[in-house]
């Protein structure tokens, strides 16, 4: 009997991917880099997500968003 084993589904939607965590001491949109390097993301994909999260904190006035619930 052939038996097949995936982990399909059961990454981690949360924290850095495993066996590695950004620098710190680097600014957010640089860890970001390290990150998507990391992973190998094509250099475009990199500068768009990039200007994705600047776009994100500059619609937020440079400050961290409400949560819900959260004062």
């Amino acid at each position: 009997m052939l038996i097949v084993r995936c982990n399909i589904g059961k990454a981690k939607a949360y924290g850095p991917p495993e066996g590695f965590s950004p620098n710190p001491k680097l600014k957010l949109l640089d860890q970001l880099s390290e990150v998507m390097r990391f992973k190998h993301y094509s250099l475009r994909t990199e500068t768009t997500y990039r200007e994705w999260v600047k776009r994100y904190i500059f619609f937020h006035d440079e400050h961290h968003p409400p949560r819900d619930g959260v004062d």
